[in-house]
């Protein structure tokens, strides 16, 4: 009996040996995996972070307002094959992808010697990134880390050493924006909103219409946006303004009304602002052009013919169905001087039914020097997919010219369906209101070209900068029906469609603030904010900064109206105005009996954003 129990006993501890054995080859390996698991997140949180530092560098190189500075490959903007992170990292970085390695050495990895960890990098400005090849990027950076992990129970089974890697591919990529109400004044930008002789600064929405009929003065259906920090009692001109001010018993409605820093609304009298707007946040991107880092749209390419117009006079005809024909060229008018046609600058002016009418590629482009208005009651003009320059207007002492004038009684159309997208086959237009100086193209060094006759004529140095604008009357039979340039037709030139869907374009060269020719603002002068920017003092009058519409009831515009900031838009009795529109511009002033709508557009504005693509 002794013999037996000693057996059992001897077969117990056996089976409890086992059983430790076993156990501790599960706990062995539930630390593996977790540590294993553990490391891996640990080393995603590591690539992500380096990948996106990488890319956000070679972003603000671009975007630190140098206008030198560009995504090329070069000294700051590093173009690197597969390689090691240096070790150690200089501090401070001196390109963007040491940048990149120092924030996965914050994360936790950096290249060990024996290989226990490493990060390798690689870079590149090809438009698709080797790890993500469907996506179309401006740079791209990509981040590799991995660790050796020593094992617990795989070691028994020969596996002594895991390996946990991660991958993460960062880039500077097309986004889209959000609101159709983007005001980019700040508390000391100031302009001449035609209120009175002194300038407006810092309000950015000024509202004086009536509440005309219980209807919303201004309805922004994609929101607003406004640069402005002045809540009456920081104002720097002493005037006690707001950001926004609505003053004249209207009604302003958006989903959302953001607002930088302490920037508030003031109201007046029975006046409401419909969703509370919200102040507070910080100087965020969007609070700033988004149509910085672009440059400007590049002008016509040169070889346009050459047309001299006796008297200005762009004579239509009187049948609708068969009107005059206007090609491709660069315009201005002439006098008679003996037997030679001479410059006059004068503006161009039409009458009757006129078509301007695109190459056979489906687009064109057409310079008006001198100006641009209708002659007479009855104008229809008739415009094809193009790219229309109104290159500056004869200064009238004090007074500005408008450079472009459509004024009571005329039309113009593109025979495209109001309030919609154009189709894909139609590229749209884009209206440059600019002087004979424009200077376009990504690094703002591409110059307009100037027919010959203008180049050795004293009257060129007289085109300045004009306002711009709409004044149909309430007549709503005349019709504006307009679409900007539209990304998805391929009779787009590749040159413009950074530019979609601008339908106008004031020159950032008209503008009370200094850009640089890359379209970021210019600081150079020292200000102790980065973002207040510089005096334009090569301005001649503020006054032409402002683009009008006034009494437009059947003013359908589709697309992107772009101002810089320090000018201004205004809308005086444009009452029912309802159209697909947003509005970037430094101020707008809303007055008399206005009801405007500005409706989401389903063809967005695209910016440059950094962001993570796999």
């Amino acid at each position: 009996m002794r013999h037996r129990k000693n057996r059992k006993r001897g077969q117990i501890l056996v089976m409890v040996t086992l059983a430790l054995f076993m156990m501790a080859g599960i706990m062995g390996l539930a630390v593996d995996l977790g540590w294993s698991y553990f490391t891996k997140k640990s080393a995603q949180t590591a690539a992500d972070a380096a990948a996106l530092a990488a890319a956000e560098a070679a972003f603000a190189a671009e975007s630190d307002e140098d206008a030198n500075s560009t995504y090329d490959c070069g000294t700051e903007v590093a173009c690197v094959p597969l390689s090691q992170c240096p070790s150690p990292i200089p501090n401070p970085p001196t390109n963007n992808i040491e940048v990149g390695c120092l924030y996965a050495k914050q994360n936790g990895f950096q290249v060990q010697p024996g290989g226990r960890q490493n990060v390798t990098m690689n870079s590149g400005n090809t438009p698709n990134p080797p790890t993500v090849p469907g996506v179309t990027v401006y740079y791209w950076a990509t981040a590799r880390v991995a660790e050796g992990i020593p094992q617990l129970f795989s070691s028994m089974l020969g596996n002594t050493l895991n390996l946990a890697s991660a991958r993460a591919t960062g880039a500077i990529i097309d986004s889209t924006i959000a609101g159709s109400l983007i005001l980019l004044n700040r508390e000391r930008d100031c302009v001449p909103m035609n209120l009175g002789s002194q300038p407006i600064c810092g309000v950015d929405l000024l509202v004086q219409a009536n509440n005309n009929q219980g209807m919303d003065a201004v309805r922004a259906d994609g929101g607003v946006l406004m640069a402005s920090v002045l809540n009456g009692t920081n104002d720097p001109s002493g005037e006690g303004n707001y950001s926004g001010e609505n003053q004249g018993g209207g009604l302003v409605r958006a989903p959302f009304t953001f607002i930088r820093g302490d920037g508030t609304v003031s109201l007046g009298g029975s006046s409401q602002w419909i969703q509370s707007p919200t102040n507070g946040f910080s100087d965020r991107s969007y609070f700033r052009d988004p149509m910085r880092g672009k440059g400007s749209p590049p002008p016509p390419a040169p070889g346009l013919q050459d047309i001299p117009i006796m008297g200005g006079a762009l004579m239509g005809s009187n049948d609708p169905n068969n009107p005059t024909i206007y090609s491709p060229g660069n315009y201005y008018a002439v006098k008679q001087v003996g037997g030679t046609l001479v410059p006059t600058g004068d503006p161009l002016t039409m009458s009757g039914y006129l078509k301007f009418q695109a190459d056979s590629d489906g687009f064109g482009d057409w310079v008006f020097f001198g100006g641009l208005r209708n002659q007479s009651a009855g104008t229809v003009m008739t415009v094809d997919p193009g790219r229309y320059v109104i290159a500056g207007v004869r200064s009238n002492g004090n007074n500005v010219t408008p450079g472009f004038d459509i004024q009571v009684n005329m039309s113009i159309t593109d025979n495209g369906p109001p309030n919609a997208a154009p189709a894909p086959s139609n590229a749209g237009e884009i209206f440059i209101f600019t002087d004979p100086t424009y200077l376009g193209g990504p690094a703002g060094d591409i110059p307009l070209t100037i027919p010959v006759a203008l180049q050795n004529s004293p009257v060129l140095n007289d085109l300045k900068f004009g306002i711009s604008g709409f004044q149909t009357g309430n007549n709503a039979d005349i019709q504006v029906n307009i679409h900007g340039l539209n990304r998805d037709s391929g009779a787009l030139p590749a040159e413009l469609k950074d530019f979609t869907p601008v339908v106008m374009w004031q020159d950032q060269q008209n503008s009370v603030i200094q850009y640089t020719p890359r379209g970021y603002i210019d600081n150079s002068c020292g200000n102790l904010d980065p973002q207040q920017g510089c005096a334009n003092s090569a301005l001649d009058n503020a006054a032409s900064t402002e683009m009008f519409f006034k009494a437009s009831p059947s003013l359908h515009i589709y697309g992107t109206v772009y101002q810089p900031r320090g000018a201004f838009t205004s809308m005086i009795g444009a009452g029912g105005y309802d159209s697909p529109l947003m509005i970037i511009a430094g101020a707008l002033m809303v007055h008399a009996n206005s009801n405007v709508r500005l409706q989401e557009l389903d063809s967005p504005l695209y910016v440059k954003m950094v962001a993570l693509v796999e």
